[in-house]
C-alpha cells in the first residue's frame, strides 16, 4: 500500500512533456524545410544540366559583345527562372538566366524547342541591367544590322522562266542550274554542249 504522504508517481510524459513537444515541432520544421531544399536542389541541377541552359550560358560566355559589357568572366547566377518540359523526340524551354561579370549583370534569355530529338535555339538574348541594350546571341557581332524582316519569294526556276519567256530567261539567266536544261521554245529541253 501507497502511503498517503508520498505523491502518486508521474509518467515519463508528464515529467518531460516541456521539452518533447518543442523539439518535435522543431524537428518537423527542419524536415520540412530540409525536404523543401532537396526537392528544388534536384530540379536546380536538373535545369541546369539541360541543353538550353549549358549551352545558352557557354554562347553569352564566349560572346565578345557580351564580355565587352559585362567583363570577363560572366558567371550564371544561382536564382534563375522558367520552365523546361522534355520527351525522348520533343521539348521546350524558356529560362531567364541572371549573368553577372566584374563589370555588371545581365539576364539571359532562352527558348529553345527540341524537334524530332535535336534542340534549336528560337531566341538567345542578354539583356544588360541599366541599360536599354540587349544583345541578340544567334546574331554574329559582326551582323550589326537593325531587326528587320526580309520577306523572300521563292518561285521554281521554270516558273521563272515561264514568267520571263524562254529567250528572256535564256539571256538574263543562260542555264537551269537546277536541272541542267537549257530553256528553249518555252519548255525544258536537254543541254546541248
Amino acid at each position: 500500500m501507497q502511503d498517503s504522504l508520498t505523491p502518486p508517481r508521474r509518467s515519463w510524459w508528464a515529467i518531460n512533456w516541456k521539452w518533447v513537444v518543442p523539439l518535435g515541432c522543431f524537428g518537423m520544421v527542419v524536415f520540412f524545410v530540409a525536404m523543401g531544399a532537396g526537392i528544388f536542389w534536384i530540379v536546380s541541377k536538373s535545369i541546369k544540366s539541360s541543353w538550353a541552359y549549358s549551352e545558352g550560358t557557354k554562347l553569352a560566355a564566349a560572346d565578345s559583345r557580351v564580355l565587352e559589357s559585362l567583363g570577363s568572366p560572366v558567371e550564371p547566377g544561382w536564382w534563375f527562372s522558367g520552365s523546361i518540359n522534355t520527351t525522348p523526340s520533343t521539348g521546350n524551354a524558356d529560362l531567364a538566366i541572371p549573368l553577372s561579370g566584374p563589370n555588371g549583370q545581365g539576364t539571359l534569355y532562352v527558348v529553345a524547342k527540341k524537334v524530332a530529338g535535336e534542340w534549336a535555339f528560337e531566341l538567345a538574348e542578354v539583356e544588360i541591367h541599366g541599360t536599354e541594350e540587349r544583345i541578340d546571341l544567334l546574331r554574329p557581332a559582326s551582323s550589326r544590322v537593325p531587326n528587320t524582316v526580309l520577306q523572300l519569294t521563292v518561285r521554281p526556276v521554270t516558273a521563272l522562266a515561264a514568267a520571263l519567256g524562254p529567250r528572256q530567261f535564256f539571256f538574263r539567266f543562260g542555264f537551269d542550274q537546277c536541272r541542267g536544261m537549257l530553256v528553249s521554245q518555252g519548255r525544258a529541253s536537254p543541254a546541248r554542249s
